[in-house]
């Protein structure tokens, strides 16, 4: 099944400085089972049930077009506001493992930004774990590194973390 999707955003700040916009058009994959994104791959049964370890690949490309029309004092959006509007092409590549009680998950999340204006090429990767203490609990470790997708500042940094659902 092919998805396509169409996210425009308008980001501001508390006083209403702030003048960003920003469009992206995404196309996904998604199997016909779950309804969503994605291609789900049972490892240790020939159907995938609670005893069975499933891997998930989800592949997706973007198209983003935005720009900074007031940065309003944020120097990464002002660096962006001095370059211009873009147009980016984004693929991305998310693969998910999933443990036999659904409990724990793995995840590699990679990216590359293209900036079709300047030929600005930079990638970006993210290494996750996840682990459901309850039914709303979890606890949550990211590794990232590379360069953010929106604004293309480098990162390297490993996030920690406890989430509630409600």
């Amino acid at each position: 099944i092919h998805r396509f999707s169409l996210t425009p955003s308008y980001l501001t700040d508390g006083d209403f400085g702030r003048d960003v916009v920003l469009a992206t058009a995404t196309y996904a994959v998604s199997t016909p089972r779950f309804g969503g994104p994605g291609y789900y791959h049972c490892l240790s049964s020939e159907v995938c049930g609670p005893n069975s370890w499933e891997l998930v690949w989800l592949p997706s490309v973007s198209v983003q077009a935005g720009d900074v029309r007031d940065a309003s004092g944020n120097t990464t959006l002002d660096k962006q506001r001095l370059a211009g509007s873009y147009v980016r092409v984004v693929p991305t590549l998310g693969l998910r493992l999933y443990g036999w009680d659904r409990r724990a998950a793995f995840g590699l999340d990679l990216a590359h930004v293209r900036d079709i204006d300047t030929g600005q090429s930079r990638s970006y990767g993210e290494l996750s774990y996840t682990y459901d203490i309850a039914s709303n609990v979890a606890l949550t470790a990211i590794f990232r590194k590379g360069y953010k997708i929106q604004t293309l500042d480098e990162i390297d940094s490993l996030l920690l973390g406890l989430g509630f659902t409600f």
